[in-house]
């Protein structure tokens, strides 16, 4: 399980990681994140991980 990406630079490496093994996961996303990383969260669509909305950001105190 994966939490508060997509980020650009790790993500892409734990997609790679769990293609090698074959596994399979799940992520939990932040709205901005996908907004700014469209490929990242096309590429998990695309190998079938489930993907679940944790909220837009992680603004707090607003």
């Amino acid at each position: 399980m994966a939490n508060d990406g997509p980020h650009p630079s790790y993500t892409p490496k734990i997609l790679d990681i769990l293609a090698k093994y074959n596994s399979k996961a799940a992520f939990f996303v932040l709205g901005n994140k996908v907004k700014s990383n469209p490929c990242i969260i096309k590429r998990e669509i695309k190998v079938g991980y489930e993907i679940a909305n944790q909220t837009y950001h992680h603004c707090y105190g607003r």
